[in-house]
């Protein structure tokens, strides 16, 4: 499915415009020729890049190991969230770019997510795909702006906005707005509350209000506990609680388990990275 738009748009832009030979000089033509084969590949180039990147989630998908690998290389400070469903209110630093990315496993297989970001005069963009041991994945396109700073204030805010949509069904897509909070208490903000408010508006069914509430308790500097709860008004809520760790530099590795709590409840593990990368 991915080469369907490139086929489109090189059909069309071959055939939107037929110039008379009589009246075309071989140099124009020829740069014409040109235009139109540059302007066809770049729906290729695209789509190429985001199969790279399931086809990277499909070996993570049977390697969780890997992950823990990568923790132990890159040069600068991570921020929180990593493999947690609730966000907080920070983002990227300006200028640079982090790898979140977590593999899952439920009693009915696995499942590996990969959500690179950067950020771009003060908004942070972020492409994420979800790969499932059964076939499916997800495409995420966000941005986050933070409006006030978690880092340098008792309490931060930020607004993120972002479209979802299934690999293989254009139809499975939706659209989202988040509003994290993030608070510090104790010495130091060695206690963090993250509280997510939001609202999901989908292509084929009904919109969805979405809440959460995460926690994050530095016990030592080489241990955090980690708990959230979150869900929406139409599938019900889940909840995981595990623990993080420093690995490298200044890299993380998170170890959780949760449960959905729904008409059908399942239990999971998740094993989840953070990677900060220089500009």
């Amino acid at each position: 499915m991915a080469r369907f738009p490139a086929a489109v748009i090189g059909f069309a832009m071959r055939h939107a415009y037929t110039p008379d030979p009589a009246r075309q000089s071989p140099a124009s033509d020829a740069c014409r020729r040109r235009f139109v084969a540059a302007l066809s590949a770049v729906p290729s180039r695209v789509a190429a890049a985001l199969i790279f990147l399931r086809t990277s989630m499909k070996v993570l998908r049977y390697s969780p190991g890997l992950l823990a690998f990568f923790a132990l290389w890159h040069p600068v400070p991570v921020r929180a969230a990593a493999s947690m469903v609730v966000d907080d209110a920070g983002v990227t630093p300006r200028g640079q770019c982090q790898l979140e990315a977590w593999w899952r496993a439920t009693p009915g297989g696995a499942s590996a997510t990969a959500v690179p970001a950067c950020n771009v005069l003060g908004t942070e963009f972020s492409v994420g795909i979800t790969d499932v041991r059964h076939g499916s994945a997800a495409l995420d396109i966000g941005a986050k702006h933070m409006l006030r700073d978690p880092e340098q204030h008792v309490w931060g805010l930020a607004v993120a906005v972002g479209l979802q949509r299934d690999w293989q069904d254009p139809q499975q897509r939706a659209s989202y707005l988040t509003v994290p909070l993030t608070w510090s208490f104790g010495a130091d903000g060695a206690t963090r509350m993250h509280v997510n408010l939001g609202l999901v508006a989908l292509h084929a069914g009904s919109d969805a209000t979405t809440a959460g509430a995460g926690l994050e308790q530095v016990l030592t500097p080489k241990w955090t506990v980690l708990a959230e709860a979150s869900g929406d008004d139409r599938n019900g809520w889940g909840a995981q609680i595990g623990m993080r760790r420093p690995m490298g530099r200044a890299s993380s590795v998170d170890l959780m388990v949760g449960r959905d709590h729904v008409a059908a409840p399942r239990g999971w593990i998740t094993l989840g990275v953070n990677l900060a990368m220089s500009p």
